[in-house]
């Protein structure tokens, strides 16, 4: 049987020649983990390192939270895995199935992780884990049972085709996209700590502990405490049957699950549904033009506290908005400071 090939569009000066395509299982060793039995007291706490199928989301493994014994090792099904091996999750209907990790620790694993040994003649470790870890979706929609809700297994890993480019062409990319892997996580830390600042200055400005001056030096005038209801409006959102939906043009109809979107992380600026005019004076929606800030109003949303602004919109009646007589953006960040989810009325939803 003959090998896909490919020639890449993008490609490193120097590299020539066709990508063939293999499956994983002609050309490396996959094996599953296990789990020592959680009765025998002997078999865990020990130096063994343990992993579970949520650490996959770790991606790059150092270290993990579980230690098993001698014991454990060698009365379970579970096995020692070497460094540089690619981990991928099996089962599960959470995000960890198909999710592609590597470990630069030797350890083993529960039943729910294929473990790739890549053949150092042919692979370069970190190559692989950047191929696998890039077609996420696609190895995950190769799952068993109905529209791929079921799981992952060895079978199907094996049969999984990847590229095989020569060894200096693999270093050359693994080289590349390692870097810039390192770059986003200092990025993402650096994020995570200006948000943790962030917070923490809000916290002081609303609890006005913290206070500005003016331009002259001269201090503000006292806070004064007033009803949401006094100083802006509120408005819940209306119906949007299915047969209104899927406009490509007009006016937005946010969902809450717009606020999921790319683009869309702090203000609404994209949706899935948009309305006409036509649809607009029929169904005598009124739209919400001014600036406002959206929310979830139902549902386990609520929880998840996100507000975002909107201007010139429609929403559906599992979200509210409020239009604020002061500055938008003194709100957005007034209402982050909010946990809405604690006004909650408790019931079906």
């Amino acid at each position: 049987m003959k090998e896909n090939k490919l020639v890449p569009k993008l490609r490193f000066p120097k590299f020539l020649g066709n990508w063939n395509f293999k499956k994983i299982k002609s050309i490396t060793k996959i094996k599953a983990g296990g789990t020592p039995s959680t009765v025998k007291s002997d078999y865990w706490n020990g130096e063994i390192l343990w992993m579970n199928s949520g650490e996959l989301n770790l991606k790059r493994i150092f270290d993990v939270e579980n230690r098993i014994t001698e014991n454990g090792l060698k009365n379970s099904s579970t096995h020692l895995i070497p460094k540089e091996c690619i981990l991928i999750g099996l089962a599960g209907q959470g995000k960890t199935r198909g999710t592609a990790a590597i470990n630069y620790v030797e350890l083993c694993t529960n039943q729910s992780i294929a473990s790739i040994y890549p053949n150092k003649s042919i692979f370069n470790s970190e190559f692989l884990y950047q191929n696998i870890n890039s077609r996420y979706d696609e190895l995950r929609n190769l799952s068993t049972g109905a529209g791929g809700r079921g799981g992952l297994n060895l079978q199907i890993i094996g049969s999984f085709k990847v590229p095989v480019p020569s060894l200096p062409e693999q270093q050359k990319i693994a080289s590349f996209l390692s870097d810039v892997d390192e770059v986003i996580t200092k990025l993402t830390k650096k994020k995570t700590l200006l948000e943790q600042y962030k917070k923490g200055v809000m916290q002081k400005i609303f609890n006005q502990e913290l206070r500005f001056k003016d331009d002259n030096g001269n201090e503000f005038p006292n806070w004064e405490e007033r009803k949401l209801g006094n100083i802006g409006s509120f408005k819940s959102g209306t119906g949007f049957s299915n047969s209104e939906q899927n406009g490509l043009n007009g006016i937005p109809f946010y969902k809450v699950s717009d606020m999921n979107l790319i683009g869309n992380e702090y203000k609404m600026n994209i949706a899935n549904n948009y309305v006409t005019n036509e649809q607009i004076q029929r169904l005598k929606y009124k739209v919400i033009e001014k600036k406002s800030i959206v929310f979830a109003k139902v549902g386990a949303a609520i929880f998840l506290e996100r507000k975002r602004i909107a201007e010139n919109f429609l929403i559906d009646n599992n979200m509210m908005s409020f239009t604020p007589k002061g500055d938008i953006l003194f709100f957005k960040y007034l209402f982050d400071s909010l946990r809405l989810s604690k006004f909650v009325q408790i019931g079906a939803l």
